[in-house]
């Protein structure tokens, strides 16, 4: 994937073609992402907040795009999902019902 011109990593369509996007599309990818995983997970802010040492408000900032986590937060948040960073920012590019599915792929039924 390119983000401003600069390779960031390799997401693709349905087509297999890689996509170009910008910085905040990408940070409002995630933002979806970091939302409707917790939901998935059923998870409440301040269990997350407890599992990654990140205030819940910030968390809460990230899941409504108003901020956008370091890559450090980033990292925690994903090992706390147990999921790849990559995979994170992939699902906020999938639509709603196909992004349970993925989420269901990643891991199992909940």
């Amino acid at each position: 994937m390119l983000v401003n011109g600069t390779f960031f990593t390799r997401l693709t369509n349905a087509n297999n073609e890689e996509f170009e996007v910008t910085e905040e599309e990408m940070a409002n990818a995630f933002a979806c992402c970091l939302k409707e995983l917790r939901k998935f997970k059923g998870y409440t802010l301040k269990q997350v907040a407890d599992g990654t040492e990140i205030p819940f408000q910030t968390i809460a900032r990230y899941e409504s795009g108003e901020n956008t986590p370091s890559i450090i937060q980033a990292f925690k948040l994903a090992y706390f999902y147990n999921i790849e960073l990559t995979d994170m920012f992939l699902a906020g590019y999938i639509d709603e019902d196909n992004r349970e599915k993925f989420f269901e792929e990643q891991f199992g039924q909940q």
